[in-house]
């Protein structure tokens, strides 16, 4: 590279860089804002989870940065040693983004004490927003350098906004379609901060630089060793992708031979069974759903939420003709690998969201059963008004809708179970529910067009794992209770109002924390 004849000679200096390189660097500003932003998304989901509060975090704290930075940038645009300030502006953005995956250790101990808006805001601010805001710098001081060789201003930012956003657009398919399913977060990570130090090196070499990018390589060898497992805690496999983090591990105690396989989807467990080839569930709602769908056994069902195939095996037991849909692709592959689960003949799978399914299907079944919980938010677009209208294209005359829901009673005026209820009701169905007492209450909702007779549970109907559970006399004795509508603790939900995550706000705060307190510490590790 040519080197500058004065600090005083911008002309000269501008003329440093061609004009298609500073494109090229406006487009790598671009690509790497949104790397920056979707990778610390998901770097956080683990720790906050992907529910609407965290993504307002992300986005409204990066537009925050990328607006600080266009003002600071436009400051420094009119310096005489621009092209020396860019090069210490990308390195110092490469190291910002070295050290995201670790420095999100360090931060979640710090915020895992807070609440779910506090943390995520705070780690958002300081893993993502420092990046951010370096790259944001870079923008005007490349346009002011185009504008110096081109002598127009409205063109050259034209043309370089233009291409920066375009290269938004292609980052964010690049990372969602590609780079997180195959290669997780570390390693791109990693390389975006090497590509981007040694992108300074082009601008301009200085000390500063050497010193920099010598960091992000010691950081970038950190990054890929094995940190201290927690002994009654084995990680198994760890799977970054677009629908989120999984994990499977092995959890034990002490003073127990009991060993339970969980998979955790953005820190949250979604399954525990015990590790046996029985794979009996862990959890009290899988067997709660399994009594109550022995009333169709043999039938045809369609399971909306696969998870690690907890319900899909109790239903394979139960003969059904099952077919399985699930939004992450991951789920099948996982469930057979780790969790006991064998598909039949009679099982199908399908990747896909669980409303554009049921919208496009044109099969009848005599069951649908909705679990459909990705970590610990509950999907807003499904139990609407018209989301029930397009169940009802799926259910046969005498079908049953079973419903795996979560809440912490009592914390909301509206409660969203019951606006679940009421807009069922609505639409004039026969809605039941049966509760599982707790801080978070798991209850399952049954819903029919048709009045249903659940003294037709017999226990000899069941399969062998619901059988044994201690809970099973008691709920053949008393399954559900018939549910009102009731418009003082709950809505009627719509498409113009999916407000089920809202209502459900304090709940999935609540989930967190604990899931948080249990598991956080132990799967950073």
């Amino acid at each position: 590279m040519a080197k500058v004849p004065s600090n005083n000679d911008t002309s000269a200096q501008a003329k440093t860089i061609s004009a298609t390189a500073l494109y090229s660097l406006a487009f790598l500003e671009g690509a790497l804002v949104i790397f920056a932003e979707m990778l610390g998304a998901k770097l956080l989901a683990s720790y906050f989870g992907n529910s609407l509060v965290v993504w307002t975090s992300v986005i409204s704290i990066t537009i925050a940065a990328l607006t600080l930075g266009y003002y600071l940038g436009g400051k420094l645009s009119v310096k005489e040693n621009k092209i020396k300030i860019l090069a210490t502006i990308f390195s110092l953005a490469a190291l910002f983004l070295a050290i995201m995956p670790s420095w999100s250790m360090f931060l979640f101990e710090k915020c895992q004490s807070m609440s779910v808006i506090k943390g995520s805001v705070v780690s958002v601010i300081f893993l993502v927003a420092p990046a951010v805001l370096c790259l944001g710098i870079s923008s005007p001081i490349i346009i002011q350098l185009l504008t110096e060789q081109n002598k127009e201003a409205g063109k050259s930012s034209g043309q370089a906004y233009a291409i920066s956003t375009l290269a938004g657009i292609l980052a964010t398919l690049l990372i969602g379609f590609y780079l997180l399913p195959n290669f997780g977060i570390s390693i791109p990570v990693f390389c975006a901060a090497l590509a981007l130090a040694g992108i300074s090196f082009f601008v301009r070499y200085t000390h500063l630089n050497a010193l920099i990018t010598l960091v992000v390589i010691i950081v970038g060898f950190q990054l890929f060793q094995e940190g201290e497992e927690e002994k009654f805690f084995k990680n198994i496999r760890h799977s970054e992708g677009l629908m989120g983090q999984i994990r499977v591990v092995d959890q034990s105690y002490i003073g127990t031979e009991t060993v339970y396989r969980l998979l955790v989807i953005n820190g949250i467990p979604q399954t525990i069974i015990f590790k046996i080839p029985q794979a009996v569930s862990f959890w009290q709602y899988v067997h709660r759903i399994s009594m109550t769908a022995s009333l169709k056994k043999g039938k045809k069902a369609l399971l909306l939420g696969m998870g690690g195939g907890s319900i899909a095996n109790e239903l394979q037991k139960l003969d059904y003709k099952l077919d399985i849909v699930d939004i992450d692709e991951r789920m099948y592959g996982f469930s057979q690998e780790y969790f006991y689960f064998k598909p039949k003949a009679t099982t199908s799978f399908t990747c896909d969201d669980a409303r554009h399914h049921i919208k496009t299907s044109s099969k009848k079944y005599d069951l649908l059963v909705f679990d459909v919980c990705s970590g610990e938010v509950q999907p807003s677009n499904l139990f609407t008004l018209e989301g029930i209208d397009d169940m009802g294209k799926n259910l046969a005359d005498d079908g049953l809708i079973l419903i795996q829901y979560q809440e912490a009673l009592g914390l909301n005026e509206v409660s969203g179970s019951q606006s679940i209820i009421n807009t069922f009701l609505e639409r004039g169905y026969k809605v039941y529910k049966n509760v599982e007492a707790g801080d978070i209450a798991s209850i399952v909702i049954a819903v029919s067009r048709k009045e249903v007779d659940f003294s037709k549970l017999k226990k000899e109907d069941l399969t062998p794992n619901t059988k044994i559970q201690p809970f099973a006399d008691p709920f053949l004795e008393k399954p559900f209770e018939a549910c009102k509508k009731n418009l003082k603790t709950g809505i009627i939900l719509t498409d113009d109002k999916p407000n089920l995550e809202l209502l459900n706000a304090k709940t999935i705060e609540l989930w967190r924390t604990k899931m948080n307190e249990n598991y956080g510490l132990k799967l950073m590790k």
